[in-house]
């Protein structure tokens, strides 16, 4: 067997309805990008279905990893890159807000632009245009200021880079509650491109 390249991680919690549709589209897109690829789920205390379908889709190239409670994305990432056996690792989230046929184009432009980390961001076309929208573009605006970066969407936990880089950046000397919004201030503050 070859030497998997790429490990793609989805935290999930209360997942059912959409994990199944996840590990199809993945699948297909490894087949037709010929990548050698696996997928990790991370049952994150879930409270439906979601352990069942995840047991229900182990393969050989989808594995399920189980935490009885919920204990947050930062540790469902952290759970699933110490299973990970790709060279390389994407995250991305298991509701569909991001499309999984964009892990091919962020992981192409890791390897074609000679960069460090990736971030893929979400689409505003069919998004409410609430208050959460306002605070989001707000947030991102002011990190951006603050940190001298121009991340269209810090907040976005769609991610690829190699495995020991997103080990490293999740090396923090405090708790965050939503540490994805400080994903690419850290890779920055590390160095990382």
């Amino acid at each position: 067997m070859k030497q998997i390249e790429l490990s793609v991680i989805v935290p999930c919690f209360n997942e059912e309805k959409n994990i199944s549709e996840l590990v199809n589209r993945c699948l297909t897109l490894f087949y037709k990008k010929e990548m050698v690829a696996e997928v990790i789920l991370v049952n994150d205390g879930s409270q439906d279905n979601t352990g069942a379908c995840i047991d229900s889709l182990t393969s050989e190239y989808v594995r399920g990893i189980h935490s009885d409670t919920n204990k947050g994305i930062e540790q469902a990432w952290k759970m699933g890159i110490e299973q990970a056996k790709g060279i390389y690792v994407c995250l991305i989230d298991a509701d569909l807000q991001y499309q999984p046929e964009d892990i091919w184009r962020i992981f192409r432009e890791l390897k074609h632009q000679h960069c460090d980390i990736v971030q893929g961001y979400r689409s505003s076309i069919g998004r409410i245009k609430d208050s959460r929208k306002f605070l989001s573009i707000s947030l991102n605006l002011i990190l951006n200021i603050l940190f001298s970066m121009k991340a269209r969407d810090n907040k976005s936990g769609f991610i690829v880079c190699r495995k020991e880089i997103l080990e490293d950046i999740l090396l923090h000397r405090f708790d965050y509650y939503y540490f994805q919004t400080f994903i690419m201030v850290s890779a920055k503050s590390k160095g990382y491109r």
